[in-house]
């Protein structure tokens, strides 16, 4: 099952934005819950923590490539849950479901609820020294939250952060954080710096 849900993963990835393939991949996505959710009753029954939260972590993750972020929300909560209770899973699977659940909350409009998640997942990858898969998304967001509520040096801190951990490989995120970066620099009536910025994107 493992490997199928790696391999749907994949297809996703490479689906890009054709239309054909998405919906191949939001079949095999949907046909991957059936399976999933089989596999929780087995686990709870048996009391499988460790199996349980796996479930819980790949259900959230495939409701939220489904766009169905109540479900999603459900699963991660689950999923934290259960790794408050066992002592065997690792700190870096904790990542992606505090990520995801902030930006949940963040969409709600629920922003105090959002920045918590965000730091507790901000946490998990401060004791990492390398980044975590995603991290730059928890920096940028981060960096909207300060930006929105004028907190611009703040924002700063978190929009460079966001463009440390980018892949060199990674030219579609950089720009945009870079975007954020010339933005926030007008705010801060640093407005040479900001020209440089535009310019040189």
């Amino acid at each position: 099952l493992e490997k199928e849900y790696q391999e749907a993963l994949r297809f996703s990835n490479e689906a890009g934005a054709e239309e054909k393939k998405l919906a191949v991949s939001d079949q095999r996505f949907s046909n991957l819950l059936v399976r999933y959710r089989a596999l929780q009753a087995q686990a709870a029954s048996q009391h499988a923590d460790s199996l349980l939260c796996l479930v819980h972590g790949r259900k959230g993750y495939i409701y939220i490539l489904l766009d169905s972020s109540e479900q999603a929300e459900h699963d991660f909560r689950e999923f934290l849950r259960i790794t408050n209770t066992v002592n065997n899973i690792p700190d870096s699977l904790r990542f992606i479901p505090l990520l995801y659940t902030g930006g949940i909350l963040y969409e709600r409009g629920a922003f105090d609820s959002a920045m918590n998640y965000y730091k507790l997942a901000e946490s998990v990858a401060e004791t990492h020294k390398m980044p975590l898969s995603e991290s730059g998304r928890l920096f940028n967001r981060l960096g909207v939250m300060y930006y929105a509520t004028g907190n611009y040096s703040q924002a700063l801190i978190y929009f460079q952060k966001a463009i440390s951990v980018l892949p060199p490989g990674e030219i579609s995120l950089r720009t945009n954080y870079r975007i954020n970066i010339a933005s926030l620099l007008v705010k801060l009536n640093e407005l040479d710096k900001a020209r440089e910025q535009y310019q040189s994107l």
